[in-house]
């Protein structure tokens, strides 16, 4: 509490209207980075929890939305956004790929061990 009375802290470049700040939100990538996971979970979620085939449109549908949503966000944030929310250097550096890739395994370990495990 007493550090939101008492700090008061202006990050340099923050807007000061509403406006400018909606101006600066990354549009494309936050769309394509949805419609990329999104894809990616529903195809996964079709295949193992439908117990469909790999060969279903339900399937390999939305797994290809999901790569071709990924190649968008990858271009909108290499090209487009002036504030990325993933800026592509980091993966090109060893410790923050790293971390990616630890929390990536741990996390689909940790929802095997909880849903497939009876």
């Amino acid at each position: 509490m007493l550090v939101f009375s008492f700090v008061r802290y202006q990050t340099p470049g923050a807007s000061r209207s509403k406006a400018e700040m909606l101006r600066r939100i990354d549009w494309g990538g936050s769309v394509t980075l949805c419609i990329g996971l999104g894809g990616l979970i529903l195809g996964l979620a079709a295949r193992t929890n439908e117990l469909l085939p790999w060969s279903d449109i339900a399937v390999w549908l939305p797994l290809i939305l999901a790569v071709v949503g990924l190649v968008a966000f990858a271009l909108a944030e290499a090209f487009l956004a002036a504030e990325p929310i993933l800026p592509l250097r980091l993966l090109s550096q060893r410790s923050p790929l790293a971390i990616l890739l630890a929390n990536f395994f741990t996390s689909a370990a940790a929802f095997t061990t909880l849903y497939l495990c009876v």
